[in-house]
């Protein structure tokens, strides 16, 4: 795996971060955790000894990059509308479905615990399409690296 799971990126109105892993599913899931990371701590969330909240999700599309935003605004309006903070993603799926129309699934279950003002740290108002990238690298032999760039509207 690459060194870090995601980096903040400078921008000039907005929150922007790279996210990285050895699988396009690790990448995705390190996008989420750093969306969840401009919501709220997410590691003192996890420590947080309250009940823990599992969310299921599910998304299709029609390349990794729409999966990816279609992905992150489900976790951002689903838990913003169970007035929850998500700290992990578990079982995170990545299919891809052959033909003449390839198309991609997601599945995954998003890990949450209550919202409360302790933790809370900005509000996202949603996941840009703008600057929106998924990319692969091979790093070295017979090893993969994938990369997301993403830009929250805050």
């Amino acid at each position: 795996m690459y060194g870090k799971k995601y980096e903040y990126v400078d921008h000039t109105a907005d929150i922007e971060f790279n996210a990285f892993g050895g699988s396009v599913e690790e990448a995705f899931k390190n996008s989420a955790l750093a969306l969840f990371d401009i919501i709220s701590d997410i590691k003192k969330v996890k420590a947080e000894e309250t009940r823990t909240y599992k969310i299921a999700i599910k998304e299709d599309a029609d390349t990794l990059e729409n999966l990816l935003w279609q992905f992150l605004q489900s976790c951002l309006s689903i838990l913003d509308a169970k007035d929850r903070f998500g700290f992990d993603v578990h079982l995170l799926k990545i299919k891809v479905i052959p033909g003449r129309n390839k198309k991609y699934t997601l599945s995954s279950v998003v890990l949450s615990k209550k919202r409360t003002e302790t933790y809370f740290k900005l509000e996202a108002k949603g996941v840009s399409k703008y600057a929106l990238k998924v990319s692969e690298d091979k790093k070295e032999k017979n090893k993969n690296f994938f990369s997301t760039t993403v830009v929250v509207d805050i």
